[in-house]
């Protein structure tokens, strides 16, 4: 338990209930069973880690490796602030919960099943990440399957499926199967098409122009502010001549009244300045239809040649996400436009209106 005030004096407290659940992992992968296969079963029997969340592999993996289970403390150090820090283990005064026996046995399975990543597929997948899980909405990660045919060829599939199935077992999520180049190659038309399309450069225009304008109404608003407190002034201005004709106010009175009023003009000078010179700045920003169009096409080319990891970074400069269906029917997926395409939704359906009635345009 850490000390609030001296770590020094923090402490190691065995919990019943969590010793006999750290108990249970490691005999249950010193039993032949795997990472996923533990996380599923805790999180299907209604446990959740020390922080409240599902067990994943990566948790499982972690309390396998916890020196603290065997009566030790990790601590790191390095020997001076330029070197890397080193992990080193002393013998702590807390009880073990977890014997040398069980532990050796479970450190050398892991050992055996640790082996350098060596990747066997270089294939780069586009849209991990982007594709959002139908059912739970996490990031979608890449899977390959490996098939043998019979005619004893293998065959490797690769598809997208939902993270949390991927991290936590089916106790969290479906996997969803998505494959991978069907999806790619439909998010790719269609972000092709919907860039190919003249009336799109023209959307995208009216929306550049039409945020360059609503960026400026809040300063419009501060401008009608200070034209109506100018005219204020004026009208206080004029009436305090008024009052020193009818002689209700001196010329002491009258001087003094006016050198504050023109304190105040000059303060709403300055400000109307600022206000103008901010709305002009956004004004300089509209842009001509040509530079947005040649700007389009300029995309739709790059994407349809860059090399795999440069349209991958591509992709995510266009793309914020990727709404997959029920179904699956990635002809029916919404594309969720990131910066690139300023935050504009692609839907299906309203591409295909438009490439139609620009096409019905152009017969």
């Amino acid at each position: 338990m850490p000390h609030t005030d001296n770590p020094a004096l923090s402490y190691t407290e065995i919990i019943p209930e969590e010793a006999n659940l750290v108990n249970f992992i490691f005999q249950s992968y010193a039993g032949g069973q795997g990472y996923r296969a533990i996380a599923n079963r805790l999180n299907c029997e209604g446990y959740a880690s020390k922080r409240g969340k599902a067990f994943s592999s990566a948790t499982v993996r972690g309390i396998l490796t916890n020196r603290n289970y065997i009566g030790q403390v990790t601590y790191s150090t390095y020997e001076n602030k330029s070197s890397p820090r080193t992990k080193k283990f002393v013998q702590g005064t807390h009880e073990p919960i977890i014997d040398m026996r069980l532990w050796n046995q479970v450190q050398e399975q892991l050992a055996k099943h640790s082996r350098p990543v060596t990747k066997l597929h270089s294939r780069l997948f586009p849209l991990a990440g982007l594709l959002k899980c139908p059912s739970c909405g996490k990031g979608m990660v890449p899977i390959h399957v490996r098939r043998t045919r019979k005619s004893g060829k293998m065959k490797v599939s690769y598809y997208y499926i939902c993270g949390n199935y991927a991290s936590h077992g089916p106790s969290s999520c479906r996997p969803h199967h998505v494959p991978a180049e069907e999806a790619e190659h439909r998010i790719m038309s269609r972000l092709a098409l919907f860039l190919d399309s003249p009336a799109i450069a023209d959307r995208l225009l009216t929306e550049v122009n039409r945020r360059n304008e609503s960026n400026t109404a809040p300063f419009q608003e501060q401008l009608k502010r200070v034209a109506a407190a100018e005219s204020s002034l004026r009208s206080r201005s004029l009436r305090c001549y008024e009052l020193f004709e009818d002689g209700h106010i001196d010329g002491t009175s009258l001087k003094q009244k006016l050198e504050e009023i023109r304190g105040e003009t000059e303060k709403l000078q300055l400000e109307r300045e600022k206000l103008e010179q901010t709305i002009s700045g956004f004004s300089v920003q509209t842009y001509p239809p040509e530079h947005v169009k040649r700007a389009v096409e300029d995309i739709a080319v790059i994407l349809s040649k860059a090399a795999p990891d440069k349209k991958k970074a591509l992709y995510r400069s266009l793309i914020k996400s990727i709404t997959v269906p029920p179904d699956r029917d990635m002809e029916h997926a919404v594309i969720h436009g990131d910066i690139g395409l300023l935050h504009l939704n692609i839907p299906p359906i309203l591409i295909e209106k438009e490439v139609n009635r620009q096409h019905g345009k152009n017969k």
